[in-house]
C-alpha cells in the first residue's frame, strides 16, 4: 500500500530472478554489501587514518552490536551505512589522491540518498558540509567539480520522477515515521 524511492528494492532483482522468494537471498544481499562496507572502512582506516593494525578494522567493525545484527538482516540500515563509509572514502581519495574519485564518491552518495530514508538527511546535509568546507579545493579541480555537478543532476532525475509521477507519496512516507523533520 505505499510505494518507496529505495534502492534496495533493484539490488534484490537477481536474486529474486534465481531463486525466487527467499528471506536468505535478501539477508545475503545485505551482508555482501555489509562485507562492501566493511573493506571501505578498512581501506579507509589503512590509507587516510594510517593505523599501524588497520588490518583489525573488519573484526572491530564486526564485534559492533549493532552492525553485527544488521549486516544479517535485509534491512536497509546496514546498506546505507556501508554506501555512506564507501563515499567517504572515495571523497577521501578525492580530496587527497586523485579528483577523478570524485564520480564513485556521488554515485555512492546517490547509493546513501536511495537506499534509506534517514539518509537522505545524512548525505544532503554532509554533502553541503563537504562542499563548504572544501570550497577552495572544488574551485581548483573544476574541470572535474562541473562533471560532478552533472552527475547530482543525473542523480537527482529519480526523485524528480518519483515526485511527478506519485506527488503525494513522498510527503506521506515521512509522515509515516512522524519525524518532526
Amino acid at each position: 500500500g505505499q510505494y518507496s524511492l529505495s534502492a534496495t528494492v533493484y539490488f534484490a532483482i537477481l536474486p529474486y530472478l534465481l531463486f525466487g522468494k527467499s528471506v536468505l537471498a535478501a539477508r545475503l544481499i545485505t551482508a555482501f554489501v555489509a562485507l562492501l562496507g566493511a573493506l571501505w572502512f578498512t581501506l579507509f582506516i589503512r590509507d587516510f587514518v594510517r593505523l599501524r593494525e588497520w588490518w583489525l578494522s573488519p573484526l572491530l567493525l564486526s564485534l559492533a552490536p549493532a552492525w553485527f545484527f544488521l549486516a544479517r538482516t535485509g534491512l536497509e540500515t546496514a546498506q546505507m551505512t556501508a554506501f555512506y563509509i564507501g563515499f567517504w572514502y572515495y571523497y577521501a581519495c578525492y580530496r587527497f589522491r586523485k579528483p577523478t574519485y570524485l564520480l564513485p564518491a556521488l554515485i555512492l552518495g546517490g547509493l546513501v540518498f536511495y537506499t534509506y530514508t534517514p539518509g537522505q538527511i545524512i548525505i544532503v546535509a554532509s554533502g553541503l558540509i563537504l562542499l563548504a568546507v572544501d570550497w577552495r579545493y572544488h574551485w581548483q579541480q573544476r574541470s572535474i567539480a562541473w562533471k560532478g555537478a552533472l552527475a547530482l543532476i543525473l542523480l537527482a532525475f529519480p526523485l524528480v520522477r518519483f515526485i511527478f509521477l506519485e506527488p503525494g507519496e513522498y510527503g506521506r512516507r515521512l509522515n509515516m515515521y512522524n519525524s518532526y523533520w
